[in-house]
């Protein structure tokens, strides 16, 4: 495993040309949200992941934003923050297609023990 996924340590991953730390926070009904910051200022970089509020998921999944959803899938499934999309959905009126992604184990703060 990664020294970067240590507990309580920053997670860096390369996304596009940009060094980056993943930041975990929370949509107002609770669900994972990832955001992708500047490693060395702090600016945002990229949303990761976008709430699909009416889409049913496990607690240990989250919907792979549509923006550079290619890239985003292909950095944090080699920097071992997820694993491969497991299946795609379409919400009602929507002509967008959303990966759904489970992270893995090490890398969810948010089920920590």
């Amino acid at each position: 495993m990664p020294a970067a996924h240590l507990k309580n340590q920053p997670i860096h991953i390369k996304f596009i040309d940009w060094d980056c730390i993943l930041s975990w926070k929370s949509y107002g009904n609770g669900r994972p949200a990832l955001e992708l910051l500047h490693a060395e200022t702090g600016e945002p970089i990229a949303r990761a992941s976008i709430n699909l509020v009416n889409e049913p998921m496990a607690d240990d999944e989250i919907a792979i934003n549509h923006d550079f959803r290619d890239e985003l899938l292909s950095c944090l499934t080699q920097a071992e923050i997820i694993y491969p999309p497991h299946r795609y959905v379409t919400p009602p009126g929507s002509f967008v297609e959303f990966a759904i992604v489970t992270v893995r184990p090490e890398a969810r703060p948010w089920l920590a023990a």
